[in-house]
Protein backbone atom coordinates (compact mmCIF):
# COMPACT_ATOMS: atom_id res chain seq x y z
CA UNK A 1 0.00 0.00 0.00
CA UNK A 2 1.50 3.52 -1.46
CA UNK A 3 2.47 6.36 1.58
CA UNK A 4 -0.68 8.56 0.35
CA UNK A 5 -3.25 5.54 0.32
CA UNK A 6 -2.45 4.56 3.81
CA UNK A 7 -2.93 8.45 4.95
CA UNK A 8 -6.33 8.35 3.13
CA UNK A 9 -7.22 5.57 4.48
CA UNK A 10 -6.52 6.75 7.60
CA UNK A 11 -7.81 9.73 7.66
CA UNK A 12 -10.68 9.93 5.62
CA UNK A 13 -9.25 13.16 3.66
CA UNK A 14 -7.55 13.82 0.75
CA UNK A 15 -3.39 13.45 0.11
CA UNK A 16 -1.16 13.97 -2.36
CA UNK A 17 3.12 13.35 -2.85
CA UNK A 18 5.54 16.25 -4.24
CA UNK A 19 8.79 15.34 -5.55
CA UNK A 20 11.64 18.18 -6.32
CA UNK A 21 12.82 17.47 -9.65
CA UNK A 22 17.01 18.28 -10.35
CA UNK A 23 16.15 17.70 -14.32
CA UNK A 24 13.65 19.20 -16.49
CA UNK A 25 10.06 17.60 -16.79
CA UNK A 26 7.39 18.01 -19.54
CA UNK A 27 4.49 20.97 -17.54
CA UNK A 28 1.61 19.92 -17.76
CA UNK A 29 -0.05 23.24 -15.97
CA UNK A 30 -0.05 24.95 -19.29
CA UNK A 31 0.33 28.21 -17.42
CA UNK A 32 1.96 29.78 -14.48
CA UNK A 33 0.52 28.50 -11.37
CA UNK A 34 1.01 29.03 -7.77
CA UNK A 35 2.54 26.40 -5.23
CA UNK A 36 -0.81 25.57 -3.47
CA UNK A 37 -2.73 25.50 -6.33
CA UNK A 38 -0.92 22.91 -8.54
CA UNK A 39 -0.99 20.95 -4.82
CA UNK A 40 -4.70 21.52 -5.07
CA UNK A 41 -5.15 20.22 -8.50
CA UNK A 42 -2.88 16.82 -7.88
CA UNK A 43 -5.74 15.78 -5.51
CA UNK A 44 -7.44 14.94 -9.13
CA UNK A 45 -4.27 14.37 -11.11
CA UNK A 46 -0.68 14.29 -11.81
CA UNK A 47 0.71 17.64 -11.96
CA UNK A 48 4.23 18.69 -13.31
CA UNK A 49 5.51 22.13 -12.88
CA UNK A 50 8.65 23.65 -14.25
CA UNK A 51 10.12 25.84 -11.59
CA UNK A 52 9.73 28.68 -14.52
CA UNK A 53 6.33 28.50 -14.16
CA UNK A 54 6.04 28.75 -10.28
CA UNK A 55 4.36 31.98 -9.83
CA UNK A 56 4.13 32.37 -6.20
CA UNK A 57 6.56 34.80 -4.72
CA UNK A 58 6.71 33.25 -1.69
CA UNK A 59 6.72 29.55 -3.44
CA UNK A 60 9.79 30.91 -5.21
CA UNK A 61 11.45 31.85 -2.12
CA UNK A 62 11.16 28.96 -0.32
CA UNK A 63 12.75 27.10 -3.19
CA UNK A 64 15.76 28.87 -3.27
CA UNK A 65 14.38 30.33 -7.13
CA UNK A 66 14.56 34.07 -5.68
CA UNK A 67 16.49 35.44 -3.03
CA UNK A 68 14.49 39.01 -3.26
CA UNK A 69 13.35 38.74 0.10
CA UNK A 70 12.93 42.49 0.54
CA UNK A 71 10.65 42.73 -2.42
CA UNK A 72 8.38 39.53 -0.65
CA UNK A 73 8.46 41.44 2.57
CA UNK A 74 7.02 44.85 0.66
CA UNK A 75 4.75 42.31 -1.22
CA UNK A 76 3.27 40.69 2.15
CA UNK A 77 3.18 44.12 4.03
CA UNK A 78 0.92 45.73 1.52
CA UNK A 79 -1.75 42.91 0.64
CA UNK A 80 -1.81 42.25 4.56
CA UNK A 81 -1.48 45.55 6.04
CA UNK A 82 1.02 44.73 8.17
CA UNK A 83 4.37 46.59 8.79
CA UNK A 84 7.10 45.55 6.60
CA UNK A 85 9.56 44.77 9.47
CA UNK A 86 6.56 42.03 10.55
CA UNK A 87 6.40 40.78 7.30
CA UNK A 88 10.59 41.02 7.03
CA UNK A 89 10.42 38.69 10.26
CA UNK A 90 7.96 36.51 9.23
CA UNK A 91 10.28 35.74 5.92
CA UNK A 92 13.52 34.91 7.84
CA UNK A 93 12.11 32.55 10.17
CA UNK A 94 10.31 30.27 7.21
CA UNK A 95 12.96 27.65 5.89
CA UNK A 96 14.26 27.76 2.34
CA UNK A 97 15.68 25.13 0.39
CA UNK A 98 19.81 25.54 -0.44
CA UNK A 99 19.24 24.38 -4.15
CA UNK A 100 16.72 25.30 -6.40
CA UNK A 101 14.60 22.56 -8.41
CA UNK A 102 14.49 22.43 -11.92
CA UNK A 103 11.00 21.11 -11.62
CA UNK A 104 8.20 19.72 -9.75
CA UNK A 105 5.90 16.54 -9.59
CA UNK A 106 2.67 16.46 -7.77
CA UNK A 107 0.20 13.70 -7.24
CA UNK A 108 -0.41 9.95 -6.49
CA UNK A 109 3.44 9.30 -7.16
CA UNK A 110 5.70 6.92 -6.17
CA UNK A 111 8.49 7.78 -3.66
CA UNK A 112 7.60 11.47 -2.65
CA UNK A 113 9.96 14.11 -1.03
CA UNK A 114 6.97 15.11 0.61
CA UNK A 115 3.46 14.10 1.65
CA UNK A 116 0.70 17.20 1.96
CA UNK A 117 -2.57 16.81 3.28
CA UNK A 118 -5.87 19.26 3.46
CA UNK A 119 -7.26 17.92 6.65
CA UNK A 120 -10.16 19.09 8.35
CA UNK A 121 -9.93 18.84 12.04
CA UNK A 122 -11.16 15.24 13.02
CA UNK A 123 -8.71 14.01 10.51
CA UNK A 124 -6.00 16.20 11.64
CA UNK A 125 -6.14 15.01 14.70
CA UNK A 126 -5.69 11.10 13.44
CA UNK A 127 -2.61 12.12 12.07
CA UNK A 128 -1.38 13.32 15.75
CA UNK A 129 -2.53 10.30 16.93
CA UNK A 130 -1.07 8.16 14.68
CA UNK A 131 2.68 10.00 15.21
CA UNK A 132 1.84 9.91 19.34
CA UNK A 133 0.85 5.85 19.10
CA UNK A 134 3.89 5.59 17.01
CA UNK A 135 7.04 7.64 18.48
CA UNK A 136 4.98 7.62 22.24
CA UNK A 137 5.88 12.08 21.58
CA UNK A 138 3.65 14.86 20.79
CA UNK A 139 4.01 15.82 17.30
CA UNK A 140 5.40 19.69 17.34
CA UNK A 141 4.00 21.49 14.84
CA UNK A 142 4.55 25.35 13.54
CA UNK A 143 2.29 26.89 11.78
CA UNK A 144 2.21 30.29 9.64
CA UNK A 145 -0.44 32.11 7.74
CA UNK A 146 2.53 32.88 5.36
CA UNK A 147 3.99 30.74 2.95
CA UNK A 148 2.26 28.01 4.71
CA UNK A 149 2.70 25.39 2.35
CA UNK A 150 5.49 26.27 0.21
CA UNK A 151 7.99 27.25 3.34
CA UNK A 152 6.75 23.38 5.28
CA UNK A 153 7.65 21.30 1.92
CA UNK A 154 11.42 23.05 1.89
CA UNK A 155 11.64 22.91 5.20
CA UNK A 156 10.85 18.84 5.20
CA UNK A 157 12.76 18.08 1.73
CA UNK A 158 15.53 19.71 3.76
CA UNK A 159 15.19 17.62 6.67
CA UNK A 160 14.96 15.04 4.80
CA UNK A 161 17.89 14.68 2.83
CA UNK A 162 19.73 15.82 6.00
CA UNK A 163 18.16 12.91 7.34
CA UNK A 164 19.66 10.74 3.67
CA UNK A 165 23.09 12.01 4.80
CA UNK A 166 23.10 10.12 8.30
CA UNK A 167 21.49 6.45 7.54
CA UNK A 168 22.01 5.01 11.01
CA UNK A 169 19.78 8.47 12.16
CA UNK A 170 16.30 7.50 10.38
CA UNK A 171 13.70 9.96 10.05
CA UNK A 172 10.68 10.13 12.16
CA UNK A 173 8.63 11.78 8.98
CA UNK A 174 9.92 8.52 6.87
CA UNK A 175 9.16 6.22 9.83
CA UNK A 176 5.30 7.19 10.61
CA UNK A 177 4.34 7.46 6.88
CA UNK A 178 5.74 3.77 6.20
CA UNK A 179 2.53 1.78 5.74
CA UNK A 180 2.73 -1.95 7.46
Amino acid sequence: MSEIRFLEEATGDRWTGVRLLHSTASDSTGQPMRLCEAVAVSFNRRVALSSDRLACPGARRSLALDEDDEGLALQMSEKAGMPVRFARQIIAERPRLEDPPKALLLGNIEEPDVLVGYLQPLAAMKVLRLWQAHFGTSLHVELSGFLAVCSCIAAAVRRRRADDQRPDEPSAGQEVLRPG
